[in-house]
């Protein structure tokens, strides 16, 4: 199954995927109670979508994933009091979890693994500004950044959640493109971005092995002004 994001609109689909990677037809809306979802990650049986919420909010819900189906229920809203201005992204680690904000920057929060809770959460501890962060995934200790800014940022993760030994790696092209999403597979990050100024979208590649991300390219471009995230 593949979780589809449609933030206009307020939903996430459910889609099947078919043996050669597409997605079939009919994609299902799944869940209730998001707020401008903006991105979200699946950690064992739960969902978790950023909900850029309405001017000053931000928060995260939590769904609960079917083993039979992937259909998602039992949603609820945390964080919501964590001064989450725009949250556009999450992720999770041991007892914490990071939350990314179009306005006020990364955030710490205090994870329940259990409950699936986000509370505590206060502006992140780091040795690098983090603070145009749009999105976060974490891999073998280390914390990988789309930063509207810089591009894509790679910190180490201390006890606790703090962030030390950053480091910024510039997107392709003689104007940087804004980095909107990160995922990673393997040795290989995947950045979308978006150039303002030519109103080109496209996935960059970024071969990475811990902190250290080798030269970005282009992996696939859309050729319009949409942008990808």
């Amino acid at each position: 199954y593949a979780y589809v994001v449609d933030g206009p609109r307020t939903n996430i689909y459910l889609c099947t995927v078919n043996s050669d990677g597409t997605l079939s037809n009919g994609c299902i809306v799944q869940g209730s109670g998001y707020d401008y979802p903006e991105h979200v990650t699946v950690l064992g049986s739960t969902l978790y979508a950023a909900d850029q919420g309405s001017p000053g909010g931000g928060e995260v819900t939590v769904c609960n994933i079917s083993s039979t189906d992937g259909t998602l229920s039992g949603c609820f809203v945390t964080a919501s009091a964590g001064g989450l201005n725009y949250a556009s992204g999450v992720a999770l680690g041991g007892d914490f979890g990071y939350v990314a904000t179009d306005n006020n920057g990364l955030f710490t929060c205090a994870f329940d693994s259990i409950a699936g809770a986000l509370t505590n959460c206060a502006v992140a501890a780091t040795s690098s500004s983090v603070s145009d962060a749009w999105n976060v995934v974490i891999s073998g200790g280390i914390a990988y950044f789309a930063n509207a800014e810089s591009g894509l940022t790679a910190c180490a993760i201390g006890s606790g959640g703090d962030l030390s030994s950053c480091t910024d790696s510039s997107l392709g092209g003689g104007t940087p493109p804004m980095a909107t999403g990160v995922d990673v597979n393997g040795g290989r990050a995947y950045v979308s971005t978006w150039d303002m100024m030519f109103g080109n979208a496209d996935v960059e590649l970024c071969p990475i092995s811990g902190l250290t991300v080798s030269a970005c390219g282009v992996a696939v471009s859309d050729g319009s002004d949409s942008g990808f995230s």
